[in-house]
């Protein structure tokens, strides 16, 4: 297996953290693991070259650039050889045994991908509710992959087949996430895959306001993904995955609507007390199951329904620039 871990503008304590899980993960036989770095980013390679000179089996990957990301995983695909290709982000941290269970456990069952639960590293409540929050959106993929035949895949950590990326084709390299419509076309074609029973662990959480600018990023790219699937050339499970995440986000933005309407109108105030209802049941009960610690009695619960409250206006204010007039932009770092 090539692993690869694309960087680009990264803090110099982010770039040390990263080649220090490099190095701990070029261990095993047969796995070659490379720091990816753009050509145009001369102060990170010049970092980078200072680090891996004493960091032993790991190997910078100079590509043209790593904006966006999706160019430098296609380029590094393209040269690679290896029967498995693997991505971990720059502040994802995963251990040798974890990553060779993975690995090996897909490749006996002849599977076609393997894939790692990203959870923020650290004490505090924002961790607690983007954890529960990671937890849920795995869940409710894995079901759409059972189901649907399709899923949507994160490059986060994420190991792939080099026979399946080569059925898919390349990443888009356009747009603000490079996983959301490449999931689309993965979707028109068998795919059998394991999500890691032992999590990922990525940098602690930033603060609140941090982790609302990232999750809009992530909706204007599914919001692009729902709008592009309209277009011809898409497989029809690819079609249907990318609607399901569009009205999935615009049942998030109505649940906040609903809440502002309800100052005036009875109704609104029955939509938001009954879908605040089964949004907590399943918060109770799906979050302890997928592997983060479960939510306290009452004000993990409370505080988990405000910050979706609030990331209903996330949704809102990302779709002026996913619009077709808005343009599409890709983001710049890695």
């Amino acid at each position: 297996m090539d692993l690869f871990i694309p960087v680009r503008a990264e803090p110099s304590a982010q770039l040390e953290q990263a080649v220090r899980t490099a190095e701990n993960l070029a261990g095993p036989a047969g796995v070659s693991v490379y720091i990816v770095c753009g050509a145009d980013d001369d102060t990170t390679r010049g970092r980078l070259s200072h680090l891996l000179h004493r960091a032993e089996g790991v190997q910078l990957a100079e590509v043209p650039t790593c904006a966006p990301k999706a160019r430098a995983m296609n380029e590094v695909v393209r040269r690679s050889s290896a029967a498995w290709i693997g991505f971990l982000d720059v502040d994802v941290a995963v251990s040798a045994a974890e990553l060779m269970s993975a690995l090996d456990e897909a490749e006996q069952g002849r599977l076609d991908y393997a894939e790692f639960v990203e959870l923020s590293a650290g004490p505090g409540r924002v961790t607690r509710l983007l954890n529960m929050q990671s937890v849920l959106f795995q869940m409710a993929n894995t079901y759409l992959g059972e189901r649907l035949g399709g899923r949507y895949f994160a490059s986060s950590g994420l190991l792939l087949r080099r026979s399946f990326v080569d059925r898919v084709g390349r990443w888009p390299e356009d747009g603000c996430e490079e996983g959301y419509r490449w999931s689309l076309t993965a979707a028109g074609h068998p795919q059998h895959g394991l999500t890691s029973r032992v999590p990922a662990y990525g940098r602690p959480a930033a603060g609140l306001r941090h982790a609302l600018r990232q999750r809009r990023r992530w909706y204007q790219g599914q919001l692009h993904a729902a709008v592009d699937c309209l277009r011809p050339g898409y497989p029809s499970r690819g079609r249907l995955l990318g609607l399901l995440g569009g009205v999935s986000l615009l049942a998030q933005a109505g649940w906040t609507a609903s809440f502002a309407l309800g100052v005036t109108s009875r109704r609104a105030r029955r939509v938001f007390a009954l879908l605040g209802l089964l949004e907590a049941v399943r918060l109770v009960v799906a979050v302890p199951l997928g592997g983060a610690a479960p939510p306290g009695r009452g004000r993990d619960i409370a505080a988990f329904l405000a910050f979706e409250l609030v990331e209903g206006l996330t949704v809102l204010s990302a779709v002026v620039p996913a619009s077709p007039a808005g343009g599409w932009r890709p983001t710049q770092r890695g």
